[in-house]
């Protein structure tokens, strides 16, 4: 599916597996994860859910040797366009791993020690709290050693498919791995 750079792959039970693995690898992390036609997310029918993560990371496992010089013939991924590029990566994959927000409720009232003139005697304050709690199955790192801005390729499992950062687009080779049940 299209989505405007927020692109996913559904994959139904009865899925041709030995197609699958390697359309998903390109789609995912040809050009570093660098186009608005990168595919993002992949939507799994949970019968297939646990072979097609397993594949998934022994294909992403055979990649490192294909990390470098995108003039070379043999690269199927070279670096991220600029350092802030590689910034944005290792925030989106701790966002990932814990993204915590929490919810609270409660009023200001007359007794409370601080005043604030936008707050009525009783207004009430909301505050949200979630933990998404993601797990890196593979990837998640910065390449060291490699001069320039590389990055491994990421596979995440264990967030809802409303989670924030799957919603999100980020330009990076990260692939965020989704359950379904139907």
């Amino acid at each position: 599916l299209e989505l405007g750079g927020n692109n996913a792959i559904i994959v139904n039970d009865d899925a041709d597996l030995n197609m699958l693995i390697p359309a998903t690898v390109f789609a995912c992390v040809g050009t570093a994860g660098q186009r608005c036609t990168t595919t993002r997310r992949i939507i799994i029918h949970h019968k297939v859910y646990d072979e097609v993560v397993k594949r998934l990371v022994r294909a992403y496992s055979q990649l490192e040797s294909r990390i470098g010089d995108p003039l070379d013939s043999n690269t199927l991924i070279g670096p991220l366009h600029t350092q802030q590029a590689v910034m944005q990566f290792k925030a989106t994959v701790a966002e990932a791993i814990v993204s915590v927000r929490f919810f609270l409720s409660f009023y200001i009232s007359s007794s409370c020690s601080f005043a604030l003139d936008s707050f009525s005697e009783h207004s009430r304050i909301y505050v949200c709290l979630f933990i998404t709690g993601g797990k890196v199955e593979y990837g998640g790192k910065v390449m060291e050693g490699k001069s320039g801005n590389f990055v491994m390729p990421t596979i995440i499992t264990g967030l809802k498919n409303d989670a924030e950062v799957v919603r999100r687009e980020t330009f990076a080779p990260i692939l965020y791995v989704l359950k379904v049940i139907y």
